[in-house]
């Protein structure tokens, strides 16, 4: 995972035969994998309240709404090299697509019964209201709070969470990736293949609790 300390070793020379597996192996490469921001946070539908009592699922598939705790909207973010060569991730950047009012109709539904936190390497920043970009900030604790750089390989990944802090706006970002390996910069991005991720603020839209759903 990521070194407390820099530690320096003596490595033996490689024999010929390391030397033409490295050379004909496959290039490194960083896969990064996130389904998303999500959390046990109230989601928006354009539908009322009676057509959400009649297909409640659809509730499942709103748009996370951003708040101000104590459940967050969180974008859970897996690191890991394509081969058993090292990458080092330096760095994450939000990136603002567009930025809109909150809509004016729809329904906000707050969930309930959420179940409790775990430890884990968090990283939050607030979403900026026009488009623009922002480098979020560690807030993990312990020998979470330790952030970029990251060394990662095939069989040592990294699971980062990206924690939003509420903005009342109507948002869709993107996420960028720095890494090196073999001394050049790559960047790699999560943009939910183009179309990038939509939260957003509550606005003045009315809310209801998941057990009006059921009355």
């Amino acid at each position: 995972m990521i070194p407390a300390a820099l530690i320096l070793v003596g490595t033996a020379v490689p024999s010929i035969w390391g030397w033409v597996g490295e050379a004909m192996s496959e290039p490194p490469d960083l896969k990064i994998a996130s389904l998303g921001p999500d959390g046990c946070v109230p989601r928006y539908s354009e539908s009322n309240l009676s057509e959400l009592k009649a297909d409640p699922a659809h509730v499942g598939t709103g748009v996370p709404v951003l708040t101000n705790g104590p459940e967050y909207v969180e974008m859970p973010i897996t690191l890991q090299a394509a081969t058993d060569q090292a990458i080092v991730v330096t760095g994450m950047t939000l990136n603002v697509m567009s930025s809109k009012a909150v809509p004016k109709r729809g329904t906000i539904i707050r969930s309930t019964d959420c179940g409790g936190g775990v430890d884990e390497r968090l990283y939050e920043v607030t979403p900026p209201p026009v488009a623009s970009a922002v480098q979020p900030r560690i807030v993990g604790r312990g020998a979470n709070g330790v952030g970029f750089p990251y060394k990662v390989t095939s069989g040592d990944p990294e699971q980062l969470t990206l924690r939003l802090n509420p903005v009342e706006r109507d948002i869709h970002f993107s996420v960028t990736i720095t890494w090196v390996s073999d001394g050049e910069i790559h960047t790699s991005k999560l943009d939910n293949e183009g179309r990038g991720y939509r939260v957003m603020g509550a606005g003045n839209l009315p809310q209801y609790s998941e057990k009006d759903l059921h009355q």
